[in-house]
């Protein structure tokens, strides 16, 4: 029972963890989340006239692709990311990405170019002590390689924070994730048949036991959350690779 209810839990926060990343790193510059609970899908739309995707979104093409390290210009791409954050009213702080996209950067001749410029040494290889120091010079900016990943329904391991995608955040808080209280929490706690416990920020937790014959354990775990994003002009998102 206390691994299942452990697990029930993990599931839970894997969920929320989803839902963030989700917002996070907006595929194609879509600002949603969908969630699938009791035979049904929600969708929630955090940008629903496209405003944000206008002016904070880029999908970069051809030969300013991370993956073309000649004709890349990550730098120029993330300076355009901190001044629209600045005429947004906020500071930018922090680059967030993953390993695949991060390790494009050590390729990029730009970068090398800046490694030379500094050191005077020409390098065949660039460790990634080095890019993080010339990128913090260079950009101003810290960043957060995010390299968690969950099991999906199949059992494949899958990145919260996906391939390809860089989002420049500014360094306050881009929202929360909000808990409302379960059905379970609402009408069970006080029920002497059913022993519910609420786990962490919201994670509600309900054991039964039946006793038969024959004797029966049953752990259910729910959670209503989603995250808020009040500040999400404080974040902009590049798409570094595409097909094209």
């Amino acid at each position: 029972v206390y691994n299942d209810a452990e697990n029930l839990t993990i599931s839970a926060e894997v969920a929320a963890e989803m839902m963030r990343c989700s917002l996070m790193a907006p595929i194609d510059g879509n600002v949603t989340i969908s969630v699938q609970a009791d035979n049904a899908i929600y969708n929630y739309d955090y940008d629903p006239n496209g405003a944000w995707k206008a002016t904070n979104y880029v999908a970069l093409t051809g030969n300013s692709r991370w993956n073309q390290p000649s004709t890349a210009k990550p730098l120029e791409d993330l300076r355009t990311a901190k001044k629209q954050l600045e005429a947004n009213g906020y500071d930018a702080r922090y680059a967030v990405m993953n390993e695949t996209t991060w390790n494009y950067l050590a390729d990029i001749d730009q970068i090398k170019n800046a490694i030379v410029t500094i050191s005077g040494v020409t390098f065949d290889f660039v460790d990634d002590e080095t890019v993080r120091t010339v990128f913090a010079r260079k950009t101003g900016l810290v960043p957060v390689i995010y390299n968690k990943k969950y099991k999906d329904l199949s059992g494949n391991d899958v990145n919260f924070f996906p391939d390809n995608y860089v989002s420049v955040c500014t360094s306050r808080s881009l929202g929360r994730t909000v808990y409302a209280p379960t059905p379970e929490e609402r009408t069970l706690m006080n029920d002497p048949k059913v022993d519910v416990s609420i786990i962490g920020a919201g994670v509600a937790l309900s054991r039964q036991t039946t006793y038969g014959p024959p004797v029966q354990s049953s752990i259910y775990a729910s959670m209503i959350a989603l995250p808020s994003f009040e500040n999400m002009d404080g974040m902009y998102t590049m798409k570094v690779v595409s097909a094209s």
